[in-house]
């Protein structure tokens, strides 16, 4: 067996998966630092509300076309050469940020943040779903989290250098970060492809022997219902697609000579379910975040300047 090639939703896959996630996590923080350094922008070049918004606005311009561009980058060459590409995009955007010393300098260079920043992004969910079949959903929407979760960490990791202050400190530290972690999280995850020429196949011959057993399964259920003799539906997941399938017995000269099964593709009643499920998972998972940070703040654990009420005579 090729140690280059994956099978599809193998153990394998999910191993990559978490990687993804984490690489994910760590650089997507050039999309994110931006929000967080905002009110030190503010202060030290003392500008406007309107003013101070404009290396985040770079920030998205760079950050959406980043995702067009290194996506088509890694349909082409793979992932490799695009990745260390945005990296070292990343890292030298970081560092040459603290050399800024007006904000239409320092918004330049956030456009290149959110460019690169970008790769680890929608090129990343492209990537992973190549790995899945069965899972495919629900690997995507694992590693778009990762995205969230990084707004989610970094302010509490940078923290310190935001309350003095410092945030070309912080770009430093994020910088330092990236350019350890993700070289050392890409080396794990090596040059793999997916195993797709006996993996389709398997799961074809796999999806349609299911097939038999749950029709025959259900044919025995029907015909000992209190509504046998009208239509009887139920669900089942097969290769790709999500299906409905209607038994019902067949009628000659009153005589009953058989079933029949008429199954249907209702792949778009499953994206909504899917869709709704991650909405909720997604929404629980950053509620159970917001409540874990308050609660630490409210016990003294950890503090957080914005929270901390002082009433003003």
């Amino acid at each position: 067996m090729n140690k280059n090639l994956i099978d599809l939703d193998s153990s394998q896959a999910w191993i990559r998966l978490i990687i993804i996630f984490i690489m994910s996590v760590i650089g997507t923080a050039g999309m994110w630092s931006v929000v967080i350094i905002m009110p030190n922008i503010q202060s030290e070049f003392v500008l406007d509300r309107a003013a101070s918004t404009y290396p985040y606005v770079a920030t998205m311009f760079g950050y959406g076309i980043g995702n067009v561009i290194i996506g088509r980058m890694l349909d082409k060459i793979g992932i490799t050469k695009p990745i260390i590409f945005a990296l070292t995009l990343l890292v030298f955007s970081y560092l040459i940020s603290t050399l800024a010393n007006n904000v239409m300098w320092l918004s330049i260079i956030q456009f290149f943040l959110g460019f690169s920043a970008a790769a680890f992004f929608g090129p990343m969910m492209a990537d992973i779903s190549r790995f899945f079949y069965k899972r495919k959903g629900l690997a995507v929407s694992l590693v778009a989290s990762g995205q969230h979760l990084c707004g989610a960490v970094w302010p509490f990791v940078i923290k310190d250098f935001l309350l003095d202050g410092e945030w070309r400190e912080a770009h430093l530290f994020i910088a330092l970060v990236c350019s350890i972690f993700i070289p050392i999280l890409f080396y794990f995850l090596g040059e793999k492809s997916p195993n797709l020429k006996n993996d389709f196949s398997k799961i074809k011959k796999e999806e349609n022997l299911k097939k038999k057993v749950k029709i025959l399964e259900n044919l025995n259920i029907y015909k000992s219902s209190k509504n046998y003799g009208e239509p009887f539906t139920f669900t089942s997941d097969s290769y790709d697609q999500f299906l409905l399938t209607t038994l019902k017995n067949v009628i000659i000269d009153n005589r009953e000579v058989g079933f029949i099964a008429v199954t249907e593709n209702a792949n778009d009643v499953k994206a909504v379910i899917n869709e709704r499920k991650v909405f909720i998972v997604r929404t629980a998972i950053l509620v159970g975040i917001v409540i874990i940070i308050f609660s630490l703040h409210i016990i003294g654990i950890i503090n957080i300047k914005f929270l901390n009420y002082e009433k003003r005579i």
